[in-house]
C-alpha cells in the first residue's frame, strides 16, 4: 500500500501532473498514518493482555508496578544505589 501510493505519486510528478501527485501523496500518508496508529492500539492490547495473564497467576506485572516491587524489596536500582545502600549498613 504505501510502496505502491509512493510509486503513483512519483509518477504523476514525473507526468507533470502535480495537484493529482499531491492528492496521491496526501492519501498514502493519511494510510500510513491509520497503519502506525492501528500498530499502537495492538501494542495496547497485547500489554494489557500479558498484564492480566500475570495477575491470573500471581506474577509481578510488568512496568510500574515491578518497579514499585523492586522498591518495597529493598533492592538497589544501581550501581551507585548499591554503594549508598552498603555504606549505610557498614
Amino acid at each position: 500500500g504505501l510502496a505502491a501510493g509512493l510509486f503513483g505519486a512519483g509518477a504523476a510528478a514525473v507526468a507533470v501532473l502535480p495537484g493529482f501527485s499531491l492528492a496521491i501523496l496526501a492519501l498514502t500518508m493519511a494510510a500510513a498514518a491509520c497503519a502506525v496508529f492501528a500498530l499502537a492500539r495492538a501494542g495496547r492490547y497485547a500489554y494489557r493482555a500479558i498484564e492480566e495473564a500475570a495477575a491470573e497467576i500471581n506474577l509481578v506485572p510488568l512496568g510500574a508496578p515491578a518497579r514499585a516491587a523492586q522498591a518495597a524489596s529493598g533492592a538497589p536500582r544501581t550501581a551507585a544505589a548499591a554503594v549508598a545502600n552498603q555504606a549505610a549498613i557498614d
